[in-house]
């Protein structure tokens, strides 16, 4: 079975034997499991529905990862102010900073990227 129901049933049935495996280091011996229902249109079906519901899982995951991108991967659109500013003039308390080089309260450059700032100082 692909995508059956046996090996999960077999598992949630037989927690002692996980534990004994896994947990107490015992050997086990193999179980057989058996289709979840009698009928084999009834296991077919639900072999059926599970894959389709597996595809669509995975169809919907990709197209929300590629609308993602759209929006804030490397293709997203840029905001009009997106850029590398130097910074002329800097003005704190009323008082013109002069650019110095060593200054640390002074900026240098803002940058701009598209949901942030970020800003170097005169070190940088």
């Amino acid at each position: 079975m692909l995508f059956g129901f046996g090996y999960f049933n077999c598992t949630v049935i037989s927690i002692q034997r996980l534990i004994n495996i896994f947990i107490l280091n015992r050997a086990v011996e193999p179980q057989k499991c058996s289709d979840p229902f009698r009928k084999k249109w009834a296991n077919t079906t639900t072999q059926i529905v599970k894959g389709v519901a597996i595809i669509a899982g995975l169809a919907f995951t990709l197209n929300n990862n590629i609308e993602s991108m759209a929006l804030y991967g490397d293709n997203a659109p840029k905001s009009a102010m997106y850029g590398i500013y130097e910074v002329d003039k800097f003005i704190k308390n009323k008082d013109t900073i002069a650019p110095m080089l060593t200054d640390t309260i002074r900026w240098r450059y803002l940058i701009l990227d598209r949901e942030y700032a970020n800003i170097f100082s005169m070190k940088n």
